[in-house]
Formats: structure tokens, C-alpha cells, sequence
């Protein structure tokens, strides 16, 4: 690369299922890069006030607030390629069936959860499109193994 050239990123899209704390944090640092992030919580209050004010962090790195779309999950349409799934672990199951029709078919569930969910998050997504998770990783999205 010559001296003094950028390189060019290209902006991704995600949508953020859970805009706590977790959700909330990487979700605006990504906005805050330039990415295409849409937020989705299921407290009515909390997606209001991020309409209304944007989503405000306030940490030992920065402080700011960021503005950026926010749904509940009735109001949300369409498909994103990449759902970061920032949920308590006990609402994963509930979230997961939620998210599923808004994730395309080759698109990828990345969990930024406390706890070990991924199996179960790996068993609703896959069964969506027919296939079944082996944690080898071999089988994906109904294609054999192989």
C-alpha cells in the first residue's frame, strides 16, 4: 500500500437482539464505526428512549451517544445476514425462535451472551432450514455431511 493510502471498509448491517448492557455497548461502538445497526429489545421503554435519544454509553473508553433504529420485536421487518444475540441466558430459547424469520439463509447468529448457549441457539436456527448442529461443525444448514 502506498505511503499516506487508506484503506477502504465496507460498512456491514447487523441487527443487535438485546440492547442492555452487552448489546447496547457493541452495538453503538459498531454505529459509531459506520456499520448499519438496527437494535431490537423487547422493553416498549427502551426502544422508545433509543428512538427518542439515541443509545448513550457512558464507560472507561468513551463516552457518547449514538443514535440508531430500534424495534421491538413485532415491529421489526426484514432480514439481516448478521444477528448478534446479546440476551440473558434464560431468554435465549424465547429470542432465538424471535429472530429466526429475520436471519437469511446464509447468514450467522453471534452470540454475545454469558453462558453457554450456543447449542441451543445452533438446534433452533438450523432446524429453521433443515438441517441438524453437530458440534464438529460438519453439518450446516441442511446440507450432508461430508
Amino acid at each position: 500500500m502506498a505511503r499516506g493510502a487508506t484503506l477502504e471498509k465496507a460498512a456491514m448491517r447487523f441487527l443487535v437482539w438485546g440492547a442492555g448492557a452487552i448489546g447496547g455497548t457493541m452495538g453503538a461502538y459498531l454505529a459509531r464505526a459506520g456499520h448499519d445497526v438496527t437494535f431490537v429489545d423487547t422493553v416498549d421503554e427502551h426502544v422508545e428512549a433509543i428512538r427518542r435519544n439515541g443509545i448513550r454509553i457512558v464507560g472507561p473508553i468513551a463516552e457518547f451517544t449514538q443514535a440508531a433504529p430500534a424495534f421491538t420485536p413485532s415491529e421489526l421487518r426484514g432480514t439481516w445476514d448478521t444477528i448478534m444475540l446479546a440476551t440473558k441466558a434464560h431468554h435465549t430459547a424465547t429470542a432465538v425462535r424471535a429472530l429466526a424469520p429475520h436471519l437469511t439463509a446464509d447468514g450467522c447468529v453471534v452470540s454475545a451472551q454469558n453462558g453457554l448457549n450456543e447449542l441451543e441457539i445452533a438446534e433452533r436456527v438450523l432446524t429453521r432450514f433443515g438441517g441438524k448442529p453437530e458440534v464438529n461443525g460438519r453439518r450446516r444448514r441442511g446440507r450432508p455431511a461430508g
